[in-house]
Parts: C-alpha cells; structure tokens; sequence
C-alpha cells in the first residue's frame, strides 16, 4: 500500500494547482531551479504575489533530469 501524497494531483506535473489552493506566502526550491525562466509554478506565484526562495536544503546529489540528459547523450 502506497502513501498518500497530498500535494501530487492528477495530470498536474508541477504543484500549480496546489498553489493555487494554499495560496502560501512562501515557495521553496531546491538548487537545480535558480531563476524564474525555468520555473513551470512561476506565473502562479506571480498572480498570488507568492515570494520564491531558491537553493533551499542541502546541494542536489542525484537528479532525474541529469540521468535523461547523460542517457539521451550515450
């Protein structure tokens, strides 16, 4: 049996909708996102005037991302 994972909605890749709902005053993100441009949740947080933190928590170790770039690469 599988947790619940609250803020994972259907069809939403991002956490947008969530977003959306909880309206919060802050939104953090980890290291590999450091500007707005490559941020999917930026336009909501622009229309709710919610202030984005970057580089929060420890330094990324391992990312999917950088797995399908080096796998697309070999």
């Amino acid at each position: 049996m599988s947790a619940a994972r609250p803020f994972e909605i259907e069809g939403d890749q991002t956490v947008n909708v969530a977003l959306e709902i909880i309206k919060p005053d802050v939104f953090a993100k980890g290291g590999d996102r450091v500007n707005k441009a490559s941020l999917p949740e930026w336009g909501v947080c622009k229309k709710y005037n919610i202030d984005i933190k970057f580089g929060v928590g420890e330094d990324k170790r391992w990312s999917s991302s950088w797995f399908l770039d080096n796998w697309k690469k070999s």
